[in-house]
């Protein structure tokens, strides 16, 4: 069948065959680095393995039973310049099936050689193999021994011949006259005495550019080499790197195998093999005997008693591998189990699902390897990289914060947040009866936890055997590696359980020699803590009682500054106060002489203080000495205050006039050690006092001279006012029920138009007379309100409005009016006068609003920024022009005429009178067809 094979189809099966092994090596490389984690992998390798090179040596075998003597032949008897590129590219197939028959190096080397000889003839080849830094001899047949001999071992390097040259460089050299070529200037003797005057060398590259050897061709006359001697050299270095690296596959192959067989046997792995038709254990190595501390044949027996072992909340993991590898597919898992022993192992778990043709599970294959002492190691890495960066996380923080309760709080979150801990908290150690450990701060999950729970550290009770009890006892880490099993050692483990804590670590907080308090964390994990974990942890509780410490003494130098600096600046400030005050204030000792004399002493007196400290000034500053004397004896005598009136001098001679508040002075014991005189100028008040004297003398007379005029002034007032309402009423009357009798006679007597303008013109006298009598009302009102006293009480504004509102809407119940009055607007004032205002206001908002079709009027109150307590009156009426305001509260002045609102002008003037009387200001803001607001306040002026 390889014989009915075309020619490039023959030469690329041969290729393929002699890089087989490079595929399967390098496939066998990259098993080699997974082997250590997947032993199954390398079982199935080894096998394809094995497999590949079997079929590689058959095949090549057959074909170097036919190739083999055909490829001498045709090196040895066929090589004329006439051979046909048929013949050579057949001679080159023939090397290759050489080489891929397993051939030695030797002999496929010496076979490329002859084939370039046989086409190049006059050509002398020679291929040198390279080892390390050195060019060793590897085939040259038709070059003498000792040649060989002599260039074996040659150096790699720039000038050191071609073949060091072009290994060197990794490109070819040509030396077309070695006797001329510097290249040559050390090999020159050589070659002459074998005759060789040109030499081409080409470097044998790998796939990787790694240089393998290099192919030389020698000649005996000088010249260059043509384009068919190139051709040759091309093909030369290519079948010769086939050769080499099927040589060095083949090498790495054979080593590779022995150390897998070796590898393979030696593995202490569990290798199982779990039937998927009965469920059962087909095979289980001996090694689960030792990882597992169960007997093989109890898995035989119980396929599913190796899952009693396994810790409950990793049994999830085992399930979800088994649906994995019951669909065909791989599960790659780590589960931890608890061995005969107690101890809890780590296991990682490989296994493959094999199917049948059908989809059916055949059978479940894997491997289950001990790594806990990789998990253990891993573990305690992280646990160490975890303390470490607490403990750097914690140095930061006590260096920033500085307040010790955010200090804790920010502990406890590191704690829980770097340090991967289910809860963390702080306590304090009390040195009450019961010693107990008060939680400070806390972060993590919780959940009322240190609500529930007491803790003391008194050893005597059971509250205090725990490990934060013991660690503040000893000043020595306490912990409870498994909570579940730590019995009366941990009194709180049911509620530690509920909230999933399994292990606990308690840290001291020393301050000297003495725990202060204690850090606890609380992990979900039951490992125990290990003790480069503990010391860094304790180092970080140690930063945190330094940190509490530093904190608490900083705080109380601060206070002590605080207090220092206040203190001081009580003292200047008092200085201060005393030296602007206008008196006189000045400290005497118990024997009359000055200690302290401040501005207001200098400015009265005349005298500086560095004129007066030390001295009594009794002769310089009393007429009569014995009236220091006197007073201070009365000051000490009596409760420790005396006040009196004192005539003294000053510098200048003059006599100053004092009111002395004097009062003993105690220093720190309470013992009495002076006396602090504080004296008032009163000359001024002396001098008023003798003028009000004097004033008072003529003052009662000018007070009832003044009030007979105000009493004659009030009856002309009275007198004028019945004027008015007696003198003024009886014409009107008169017009009136004449009017209203020449009515009645005009509507019986005069028919026709005539009667009707008649008509007219007495409505129009009436109605005359009527406002005539409305004004006289109007103007008597006003003045009973600005000559009546007020009564001041308590007045219900809100009430008022209500009210009046009401009987609005009774006597016009048509309306669609929406009323707003604001409940609980009690003030003080005039009730009676009050009301007044409130009907004037709300009755001009019922009146000015009668055109708009929905009426809307509100009653409350609002306060400015000043805290006044403005109240208003609000409607959405006519409205008035904002030019005409200051018109609006003069007696008579009107913004409508009456035929649009009828009215007497009086209303605002009243209201503006009564809001006066009653200290308060009253104002309008409107706008034409906007409706008005009013607005009044009460002060607490009577009158």
């Amino acid at each position: 069948m390889l014989n009915r094979l075309g020619f490039r189809s023959r030469l690329l099966l041969i290729v393929l065959l002699a890089l087989l092994p490079l595929g399967l090596l390098a496939g066998l490389a990259a098993a080699n680095e997974r082997v250590a984690s997947r032993p199954l992998e390398l079982l199935l390798v080894l096998l394809a393995l094995c497999w590949g090179v079997a079929c590689a040596w058959w095949l090549g075998d057959r074909l170097m039973a036919g190739a083999a003597a055909a490829a001498i032949a045709a090196v040895a008897d066929h090589g004329t310049e006439q051979q046909h590129a048929e013949g050579f590219a057949l001679a080159q197939e023939q090397v290759l099936a050489l080489i891929a028959g397993g051939a030695s190096l030797q002999q496929s080397l010496d076979a490329i050689v002859l084939l370039i000889e046989k086409r190049s003839p006059g050509s002398l080849c020679s291929i040198l193999l390279l080892e390390g830094q050195l060019l060793r001899h590897g085939s040259a047949p038709s070059l003498p021994d000792s040649y060989n001999q002599a260039i074996d071992g040659l150096q790699i390097g720039e000038g050191v011949g071609a073949c060091g040259t072009a290994a060197y460089r990794k490109e070819a050299v040509v030396v077309e006259d070695t006797e001329r070529d510097p290249l040559m200037q050390n090999f020159r003797g050589l070659l002459r005495t074998y005759g060789l005057r040109a030499c081409w060398s080409a470097p044998v590259l790998s796939g990787l550019g790694e240089v393998l050897a290099t192919f030389a061709v020698y000649r005996r006359s000088p010249g260059q080499p043509q384009a068919s001697d190139l051709e040759s050299i091309a093909t030369a270095t290519r079948l010769a790197r086939i050769a080499l690296e099927r040589a060095r596959a083949e090498t790495e192959l054979v080593g590779s195998e022995a150390r897998f067989r070796e590898l393979a046997e030696n593995v202490q792995d569990v290798f199982y093999n779990w039937d998927g038709k009965t469920g059962r254990i087909a095979y289980v190595s001996p090694h689960y005997e030792k990882i597992w501390g169960r007997s093989c044949e109890s898995l035989y027996a119980d396929p599913n008693s190796y899952m009693e072992a396994v810790l409950p909340e990793d049994r999830y993991i085992l399930a979800h591998a088994d649906e994995l590898t019951r669909a065909g597919g791989v599960s790659d898992v780590e589960y931890r189990i608890v061995s005969a022993d107690g101890q809890i192992r780590w296991i990682r778990d490989n296994g493959c699902g094999v199917l049948d043709a059908a989809g059916e599970l055949v059978r479940v294959v894997g491997t289950a390897r001990d790594i806990t002492d990789r998990k253990l190691a891993d573990l305690r890495l992280a646990s160490t990289n975890r303390a470490l960066e607490m403990l750097s996380r914690s140095c930061m923080a006590i260096n920033r914060i500085d307040d010790e309760t955010g200090l804790l709080a920010e502990i406890c979150r590191v704690a829980v947040e770097v340090g991967n801990y289910r809860m963390a908290w702080v306590g304090y150690a009390q040195d009450d009866e019961s010693r107990s450990i008060v939680p400070m701060a806390h972060a993590g999950v919780e959940d009322g936890y240190l609500a529930t729970i007491r803790l003391s550290w008194r050893e005597d009770q059971t509250i205090g055997q725990g490990p934060a009890g013991r660690a503040v006892r000893s000043g020595k880490p306490a912990q409870s590696g498994d909570i579940s099993r730590s019995g009366e050692q941990f009194h709180w483990q049911e509620e530690a359980l509920q909230r999933g804590y399994r292990n606990a670590l308690c840290l001291p907080l020393h301050d000297g020699q003495r725990s202060f308090g204690v850090l606890c964390l609380y992990s979900d994990e039951m490992l125990q803590f290990l003790d480069d974990e503990v010391g860094l942890l304790q180092e970080l509780a140690d930063n945190l009682a330094f940190g509490i410490g530093s904190l608490r003494a900083r705080l109380e130098r601060s206070r002590s500054q605080e207090a220092t600096r206040q203190a001081a600046l009580k003292v200047h400030e008092q200085a201060s106060l005393l030296d602007r005050a206008q008196d006189a204030i000045m400290l005497r000792n118990l024997d009359s002489t000055l200690r302290y004399w401040n501005k207001g002493a200098e400015r009265m007196y005349g005298w500086t203080a560095e004129e007066v400290l030390g001295r009594t000034m009794e002769d310089l500053m009393y007429r009569r000495p014995q009236v220091l004397a006197t007073a201070m004896r009365q000051t000490l005598a009596g409760n420790g205050d005396w006040t009196g009136e004192l005539e003294e001098v000053a510098r200048d001679g003059s006599v100053v006039w004092l009111e002395a508040r004097w009062t003993v002075v105690r220093d720190e014991q309470g013992q009495v050690n002076g006396v602090l005189c504080i004296n008032t100028d009163i000359r001024e008040r002396k001098r008023a006092r003798e003028e009000i004297l004097k004033l008072n003398a003529g003052l009662e007379e000018r007070v009832q001279r003044r009030t007979a005029q105000l009493e004659f002034a009030n009856k002309q007032l009275e007198a004028f006012s019945y004027s008015v309402s007696h003198d003024l009423r009886t014409p009107l009357s008169t017009i009136d029920g004449f009017s209203n009798l020449l009515e009645k006679s005009l509507r019986k007597a005069i028919t026709g138009p005539h009667a009707e303008r008649s008509q007219h013109y007495l409505t129009r006298i009436r109605a005359g007379v009527n406002q005539m009598g409305d004004l006289i009302d109007a103007m008597l009102s006003l003045a009973q309100i600005s000559r009546a006293p007020l009564q001041w009480e308590p007045a219900d504004l809100s009430a008022m409005a209500t009210a009046l509102l009401g009987g609005y809407q009774e006597r016009e119940p048509g309306r669609q009016v929406r009323v707003q009055v604001e409940p609980g607007l009690v003030v003080q004032g005039d009730p009676r006068l009050l009301k007044q205002v409130l009907g004037n206001l709300l009755g001009n908002a019922w009146k000015f609003s009668a055109g708009t079709e929905h009426t809307e009027i509100a009653f409350g109150h609002e306060i400015n920024a000043a805290g006044e307590t403005i109240y208003f009156v609000r409607d959405n009426g006519a409205g008035f022009d904002m030019a005409y305001a200051e018109k609006l509260f003069d007696a008579f002045q009107r913004l409508h005429s009456p035929s649009e609102f009828p009215g007497t002008g009086i209303g605002l003037t009243t209201v503006q009178r009564i809001i006066l009387r009653h200290g308060g200001r009253v104002w309008g803001e409107s706008a034409l067809g906007k409706g008005a607001t009013f607005y009044f306040t009460l002060g607490a002026v009577k009158f």
